[in-house]
């Protein structure tokens, strides 16, 4: 919850953002989302400290594509301390490496298109725009782009 508030709380009224963390965070929903099959936390730590995490779903668990031949990264955050020292880049590479071991031909993403410091992230690490969806937080509608990175070229 902190990770999320610290990224987006200055764009949205703290009604509207207490009332997603309710929501999304919500001891049931983790715990939904802890026993699905399909979707797996990865935690990163500095020492004993935890700094951040991702969360990726295979299908059918995927938010929004849902391609057997896919892994999403629904969730990649830091703590604000720890973001610029590699903890990221570590984060998003565990994803991929999990995509690949899978032999999935892509991972894909979401991303608010206002965060410009984590597209020029993604795109950084091979991702490019490949679609767009409706991310609803509490009563606003924003804009997200797709993201994908292939991983396997096909057998044409």
């Amino acid at each position: 919850m902190k990770t999320y508030q610290e990224t987006f709380g200055e764009f949205c009224s703290k009604e509207i953002m207490q009332t997603y963390l309710n929501e999304a965070f919500s001891i049931e929903k983790i715990s939904q989302e802890l026993n699905n099959q399909g979707s797996v936390f990865y935690f990163a730590y500095d020492n004993e400290s935890l700094v951040g995490y991702i969360k990726t779903n295979d299908f059918p668990a995927q938010t929004d594509i849902n391609d057997e031949e896919s892994l999403e990264l629904e969730r990649i955050y830091l703590l604000q301390p720890f973001q610029g020292r590699r903890y990221g880049k570590e984060l998003l590479d565990k994803a991929v490496c999990i995509a690949t071991r899978k032999k999935k031909k892509y991972i894909w993403l979401g991303v608010w298109d206002k965060n410009i410091k984590a597209i020029g992230f993604y795109v950084k690490n091979g991702f490019h725009t490949s679609g767009e969806h409706v991310f609803v937080m509490g009563s606003e509608q924003q804009h997200d782009y797709i993201m994908k990175k292939e991983l396997i070229e096909s057998n044409i």
